[in-house]
């Protein structure tokens, strides 16, 4: 049988930014386990279009076209945490005098 192998990417539209991703990125793995996919840059229109506004980063913690990760996607409990790892590690980035 398959078994949910998480995997990750973070993307961002500024380069200062990047520190940040690395962040996000390290902590998904150190906390999660999710598999290192790099952090890049991309130029999707969600941070394009957004590069004037603010800084953005686009996380992808799996695909909704696997059914292993659909199914782990579908529980409450791996939602919170992937999202609380990355609200710790924003907050954290932040305390820290970064922006």
């Amino acid at each position: 049988p398959a078994q949910f192998e998480p995997k990750q990417v973070a993307l961002t539209n500024r380069n200062h930014w990047r520190k940040s991703n690395r962040c996000i990125h390290q902590n998904l793995n150190r906390y999660l386990g999710l598999k290192e996919r790099g952090v890049k840059s991309a130029n999707f229109q969600v941070l394009r279009e957004t590069r004037k506004i603010c800084p953005s980063v686009l996380v992808e913690l799996g695909f909704l076209s696997n059914e292993v990760e659909e199914e782990h996607f579908k529980k409450e409990e791996s939602i919170t945490a992937m999202a609380l790892v990355i609200l710790e590690t924003l907050i954290a980035y932040f305390d820290e005098g970064n922006n």
